[in-house]
């Protein structure tokens, strides 16, 4: 290569800054680690995709997890059959788009989502996402607080 005059690029290993993204269309979907709510939408879209289970659990809260593994068990899925749900689901999503970004705390987040799963299929979720150490974790559908009565 270098006697034509061709160089290769070294490939960057540092990670991307996606602080500032919010189009996420499939074939960006790439690991790229927790270190900010955008990243982790990416690390764990990815994972889905690919069947990747154990990295998808790990794009989630302790918490999240649980409940996950607890809902597959009492649907009576096995591994395979979860990764391939996972992966079909995933499969048919378009774009992810960060509608809103609304700061709880400094360690919580609250994202509202645009999932395009084309053909007019589209949902808009409100996912929480927790900061846990130094990383952000899915921590599942945004519930509100009850309001109590007086």
């Amino acid at each position: 290569a270098q006697a034509g005059g061709i160089q290769k690029s070294p490939v960057s290993t540092a990670p991307k800054d996606t602080t500032s993204q919010v189009d996420f269309p499939r074939e960006s979907w790439t690991f790229a680690g927790y270190a900010n709510p955008e990243s982790t939408i990416l690390s764990l879209a990815s994972a889905a995709v690919a069947g990747d289970l154990d990295t998808f659990l790990n794009s989630l809260t302790p918490d999240f997890q649980a409940h996950q593994r607890q809902k597959w068990q009492s649907d009576g899925k096995t591994e395979d059959q979860t990764r391939d749900h996972l992966a079909r689901e995933f499969g048919q999503t378009k774009t992810i788009r960060i509608l809103n970004k609304e700061n709880i705390s400094e360690n919580e987040i609250i994202l509202s989502l645009l999932i395009d799963g084309g053909g007019g299929n589209s949902e808009t979720p409100r996912m929480k996402v927790q900061r846990i150490g130094d990383e952000w974790k899915m921590a599942g559908p945004y519930q509100p607080p009850t309001q109590k009565e007086p």
